[in-house]
């Protein structure tokens, strides 16, 4: 395991470096300490505690904000897997990310290495593989007879603690970084457990009582979840068991989990005589200095997790897992519905948890090819395609530009960083984007500036606020309705998707950017017996990163400074002038070096032409990569130019088409589109009652008025409608038109039917009404059941799926196995599927209204 850990420092220096502690840090070589270097001859030589530093490490001495995390193979050195799972972590990493990895065989696939080349941009990992070097080598629990999980200063003190290399090695490293996660792998049981796990933390005191809540307990429960889930299932179908330390496995005195996490700062809250943390003098070794084992406020703030691996400390060579489940598998997606991966073993999933662990050291907003179509994957400078977050193209579409822009060739997308849109058709950009290293997004927008720095008084566009959860986001809800009613904005995925309108934008250069703000829910703490111990606030630099802004901590060069709005790449949108030919090239260049680009493995720009969208025929835009200091390093953006289109009219005046709601705004000399659009706006957005347009009402015989609660009127007035047709206005070709629309021509038929009924009823019941006299039996319905019948029907014709999942839940009400507030997110599903629906029949109607003989 040396060797190969020496064979990766040697062949990707760009991403491994491996050295030794006790070169690093001035530490003794004891005569007891020797391990075996040679298996058949059983040579010996003095042990030493190899450490792995795992980043970029071209950009992280202009990086000290990038975040730290610590990963320590094995403090007991018979518990085995651990030590594998870190080197192939490590070997992951160098084959994905480095410039030196030229075996593409040993590469893993191009979604992983996309989120590899992030992590490792934007991370700074330290990874000990076998922490307890002797024991690991002798395939022994302790460090000589020391167990070095007891031997640290955690209600420990004096000659007690710090007495093992092992936790001599592991006190400097943590000395010396700042470190926000860390992972210690363990083995003879399950489990993902957190703080706390000492005997001073149990209710009460006492050891039969459930365990006392961290401060910091929220992030730390939620965040064991995610990682219990992204690692997958045992053979069993069961998932590591979560919970404290005290809780699931059992609390000790002189843990390294509790001594990451709290010996910063615990001491602060307790008397003299009740504080956990003293000073350590052992006398192995030659001593250690007493003032190595006093803190600062700085250093031990980590949520340090121990996970226990398999109930056998050394497990089956047969369980441990092969080379396909980690380089053949779509790693980043592993828990994605519609993405299937085979059973793995213990190695592979325990790499898995760790690179999660990794991710959530910090929020990271990426940009998605929200193409309605997927353009190519085979590039690592493309974004992840839309296809991997939804179940079908159509929710990319409608939580974006809509249909009928996509018909109609108005929208632009980009799948690199650096687009220049040529097309003059194109007045939309549809852009997609997604928050990992994060669990809940709090909210979300776009921003698009005439500079690159965002000014606030350059920021020409901001779009309205989203929310939902990230694809990290693992069922630690209390019941699954509460987490799918938070992805309500991103209809149940974890994609965000907007428009931008780029119509009257008129700079040649955009820069467009995601937004973010997360996991502000880890704040929160209980009351009572579920309240924090000690009673202060959340005391971890991970979550305070996130939810306090005045949070500022540096330290021998690294450094912790919160933000509340983490920001993705910027993305260059370059528009070209109308006259320019209608093109969109787009130019992708094969991964580079690594270079020092701020935070960037590849280079700043790639070329490729891309294809068209195949179902929208839309042009893709050029581009390419530009990477910022804190988010993801892929990006997005789209811009494309206002599309104007000249009207059939007498006097040939331009007509500019709908605003976002649907209003009409025409410019026009011609008296025909005049008297034209004053009837469209007192036939379709003065009349409240009818909320979806009847766009061709030519068959109605009668006018007639129904009396609404209100007072106020319905009318059918076929003389009007007879006219339009008459005059060209609306042609029975435009009706042919619009009623074999491919996209739209049923639901359009749907609403069609549904007037029918809807005037069959009125007409009915005014019947009834005026012969009331004669005929006792017949009784008008009331005008709320009338349109009530109505909205169900047009609700039905135009958001099926919707409509019946709020009945149901309705009815659940109604037999009191839901609350009524458990509908709210599916009554908002049905009122979007509803607005976007008829926006697409009120913008296919124009066509027609207008330009008679149009398709759309």
């Amino acid at each position: 395991m040396t060797r190969y850990l020496l064979e990766l420092n040697a062949t990707f220096p760009d991403v491994v470096q491996v050295s030794v502690a006790q070169d690093t840090y001035d530490l003794p070589y004891p005569e007891e300490l020797q391990c075996i270097i040679d298996d058949e001859t059983k040579a010996t030589e003095p042990c030493k505690q190899f450490l792995v530093h795992l980043t970029n490490h071209s950009t992280l001495a202009s990086d000290p904000e990038r975040p730290e995390v610590f990963i320590s193979g094995a403090l007991h050195g018979n518990e085995r897997v651990g030590p594998n799972a870190a080197i192939e972590l490590v070997a992951l990493f160098a084959h994905a990310t480095s410039i030196y990895g030229t075996d593409d065989k040993a590469k893993p696939t191009l979604d992983t290495q996309r989120w590899l080349k992030q992590l490792v941009n934007t991370r700074n990992v330290l990874v000990t593989p076998m922490t307890n070097a002797y024991g690991y080598s002798h395939n022994h629990r302790e460090e000589l007879t020391v167990d070095p999980n007891r031997d640290y200063n955690y209600m420990r003190s004096g000659a007690e603690c710090m007495q093992t290399m092992t936790s001599r090695v592991v006190n400097e490293i943590w000395r010396d970084h700042i470190f926000q996660l860390a992972v210690t792998f363990h083995g003879g049981t399950r489990a993902v457990a957190y703080e706390w796990g000492s005997p001073d933390h149990y209710l009460n005191g006492k050891e039969s009582n459930p365990s006392e809540k961290s401060p910091d307990h929220m992030a730390q429960l939620q965040i064991g979840n995610t990682l219990a889930n992204f690692a997958g299932d045992f053979p069993d179908g069961k998932l590591y068991p979560t919970g404290t330390m005290n809780d699931v496995v059992y609390g000790v005195s002189g843990g390294m989990e509790d001594w990451g996490y709290a010996a910063s700062w615990e001491n602060q809250f307790y008397d003299a005589k009740s504080q956990p943390f003293h000073a350590c003098e052992p006398s192995t070794f030659g001593g250690y200095p007493k003032e190595k084992t006093i803190y600062n406020n700085i250093t031990h703030r980590a949520f340090n997790m121990l996970v226990e691996t398999s109930n056998t400390k050394e497990p089956k060579a047969a369980d441990l897992g092969n080379f396909k489940e980690l380089y053949k598998a779509n790693v980043d997606f592993f828990r994605t519905e519609g993405i299937t991966t085979e059973f793995v073993g213990h190695v592979p999933r325990n790499v898995r948890l760790a690179l999660m662990m990794i991710e959530m050291a910090q929020p990271l907003v990426r940009w998605v090819d929200a193409a309605g179509s997927s353009q190519s994957q085979e590039l690592l400078n493309v974004f992840p395609a839309a296809s991997l977050y939804t179940t079908n193209a159509d929710q990319v579409t409608e939580m974006g530009c809509g249909a009928l822009a996509w018909e109609r060739n108005e929208v632009a997308t980009c799948s690199v960083s650096e687009c220049n849109v040529v097309n003059s058709a194109h007045s939309k950009v549809q852009v997609a984007w997604e928050v990992l290293g994060a669990l809940t997004v709090d909210s979300t927008h776009v921003q698009v500036s005439s500079s690159e720095t965002f000014e606030d008084d350059a920021i020409l566009m901001k779009t309205s606020t989203q929310k939902g959860t990230t694809r990290r986001f693992y069922e630690f809800a209390s019941d699954s309705s509460q987490a799918a009613a938070a992805n309500v904005d991103t209809l149940g995925t974890s994609l965000f998707v907007t428009c931008l309108d780029l119509g009257n934008v008129t700079s040649d250069k955009l820069y467009v950017r995601a937004v973010a703000t997360v996991d502000q829910d880890w704040k929160k703490q209980g009351t009572g017996d579920e309240g924090p111990s000690p009673h202060v606030p959340p005391q971890s630099h991970l979550v305070n990163a996130r939810t306090n802004p005045d949070w500022d901590f540096e330290w021998n060069g690294h450094r912790v400074k919160a933000a509340l709005e983490w920001t993705s790449p910027v993305i260059t949108v370059e528009t070209a002038k109308k006259s320019e030919a209608n093109d969109v090239s787009s130019a992708i260049t094969p991964n580079s070096p690594v270079t020092d680009v701020p935070t960037s493995f590849s280079p700043s720009g790639s070329t490729e032409n891309e294809s068209e969208d195949s179902d929208d025929s839309t042009d893709a835009p050029i581009i390419g990569k530009k990477r910022t200091k804190k988010a993801s390093d892929d990006d997005e953006s789209d811009e494309s130019e206002e599309s104007e289109e000249s009207e059939d009219s007498s006097d040939e005046a331009p007509a500019s088409g709908l605003l976002q709601f649907g209003y009409i705004i025409m410019s026009s000399c011609a008296m025909i589109i005049v008297l034209t659009l004053a009837y469209l706006y007192r036939r379709v957005f003065r009349r409240p009652r009818q909320p979806y347009m009847n766009i061709s009402s030519l068959e109605q015989p009668t006018r007639v008025t129904i009396n609404s609660i209100d007072d106020e009127d319905y009318d059918v007035d076929d003389d009007e409608s007879e006219d339009m047709l008459l005059n060209g206005t609306i042609g029975e070709d435009g009706v042919l038109a619009l009623e074999s629309d491919r996209r739209l021509g049923d639901k359009y038929r749907g609403l069609r039917s549904c007037d029918e009924q809807f005037n069959a009823l009125v007409n009915g019941d005014k019947a009834a009404s005026q012969e009331g006299s004669k005929d006792t039996d017949t009784v008008p319905k009331p005008p709320q059941m009338v349109y009530t019948e109505y909205l169900n029907c047009t609700g039905t014709a135009l958001c099926e799926k919707p409509l019946l999942e709020l009945k149901s839940c309705i009815n659940s009400v109604l037999t009191g196995h839901k609350n009524i507030g458990d509908c709210a997110q599916t009554k908002r599903l049905l009122e979007r599927c509803m607005r976007s629906k008829s926006e697409e029949l009120l913008q296919a109607s124009q066509p027609q209204v207008f330009r008679p003989h149009a398709t759309p």
